[in-house]
């Protein structure tokens, strides 16, 4: 996603800068079905960042964040992204990577 928008304190929308952002989703817990990851308690917010040289941050809500997934020429629909699904289960944590397609937000679940 090249260029994202996010919203300011007061709920007003701000188009970010180009770049290649990078994005964080935390939830209470996931489920795995086959393909299908289910998270829930998502948080509201989603995190996103860029790595050097540019060093931006910023947050956007995760209703924002899904409705723009099919949007642009290098949209997440046409390139679904990859992602590291962090899990962590009596003491133990575990790391996958998934590749990213298709989500739907209904109240915190995703």
């Amino acid at each position: 996603m090249a260029a994202p928008a996010m919203a300011d304190s007061a709920g007003t929308q701000v188009n970010m800068p180009a770049a290649n952002w990078l994005f964080v989703q935390a939830a209470d817990s996931v489920t795995v079905d086959g393909n299908k990851i289910v998270l829930k308690g998502v948080a509201p917010q989603t995190v996103m960042f860029t790595d050097r040289p540019e060093r931006m941050t910023g947050d956007t809500t995760t209703a924002g964040f899904v409705k723009l997934w099919n949007d642009g020429k290098d949209s997440f629909q046409k390139d679904p992204p990859n992602a590291t699904l962090s899990v962590t289960a009596n003491g133990t944590t575990k790391a996958f990577v998934v590749e990213l397609t298709d989500p739907s937000l209904s109240g915190d679940t995703l």
